[in-house]
């Protein structure tokens, strides 16, 4: 069950330090290996915290005009984004798992009780509806396609 919960991070610097991102020789690499220096890395950090280009580029001591060729530094900044929103919004799996986990009472509440039956069957139908649900869409009929070919107006007699 501990294997199922996402990890928790304190801040940004604590995610980063977490998801593994890359390092070689001392020197910050992109996910596809483009060495940063200290100054884009910087940059990068900061414009996801605050969200401001133009303070992220006065802090980090860089110009417009040093990053307009560098889509890499785009590509990096979209993909650390897409892990951070990876690790704090929760996806169907992860939630049909809860759903599952509360049904069968192996969650407990904050005393450290069961689950009320109340509430583990709200989570059996909550369950339900979303299984219910994929299955139907699962069983959709296709509409039949019919072709017919006309052979007589071939040119061949």
């Amino acid at each position: 069950m501990d294997k199922l919960k996402k990890v928790k991070y304190k801040d940004y610097a604590d995610f980063i330090a977490k998801v593994g991102h890359g390092r070689l020789d001392g020197v910050s690499v992109t996910k596809d290996g483009y060495p940063l220096s200290v100054k884009e890395e910087k940059f990068i950090s900061l414009f996801i915290v605050k969200g401001d280009i133009f303070q992220a580029l006065r802090e980090s001591g860089l110009t417009m005009s040093d990053i307009a060729s560098k889509d890499y530094l785009i590509d990096e900044i979209r993909w650390r984004l897409e892990e951070l929103r990876k690790e704090t919004i929760a996806d169907a799996d992860e939630i049909l798992q809860y759903f599952t986990r509360v049904m069968r009472g192996e969650v407990k509440d904050q005393f450290g009780l069961d689950a009320p039956l109340s509430e583990r069957t709200s989570a059996a139908k909550e369950l339900a509806k979303r299984v219910i649900d994929v299955e139907k869409d699962a069983e959709a009929v296709v509409p039949e396609i019919k072709i017919t070919l006309n052979w007589s107006n071939s040119g061949t007699e």
